[in-house]
């Protein structure tokens, strides 16, 4: 199976009930790649600092949590295992242009090391997403 995919955003509803991650994520972006997904009849997921892989109807709990360089490592381990049990195959990865969002970096080499661990094919797109 082919997932479309981006990460996920800072800005939250901060509702204390559990939340769709659609709705959780406050993000043009990833209202704008979800709708690329479902025009391509493909499923959708959301790269979490906290979660992982969320499906975009998945009920999560509001955090504060920016995936950092030093946690690559272990979460990329974490979204292995999820790529396997989601039988995803490929990825088509969508994010903004690193040179406007640095903290991009360590999204991108988690979702870059899931896939050499779990011999999933990634593309990656970079464009212009407002958020």
């Amino acid at each position: 199976m082919k997932a479309i995919v981006t990460y996920c955003s800072a800005k939250k509803k901060n509702a204390s009930k559990l939340l769709p991650a659609f709705e959780r994520y406050v993000s043009d972006r990833i209202a704008i790649v979800s709708k690329l997904a479902s025009d391509k009849k493909q499923p959708f997921f959301i790269l979490s600092g906290k979660y992982g892989f969320v499906a975009q109807d998945e009920l999560i709990s509001y955090y504060d949590h920016l995936l950092v360089e030093s946690e690559v490592d272990v979460h990329s381990k974490i979204v292995s295992k999820q790529l396997k049990l989601l039988g995803i195959r490929e990825i088509e990865f969508h994010m903004n242009h690193l040179k406007n969002e640095a903290a991009l970096t360590a999204y991108l080499n988690c979702v870059k090391k899931a896939c050499e661990q779990s011999g999933v094919s990634l593309i990656i797109v970079e464009a212009t997403y407002f958020d």
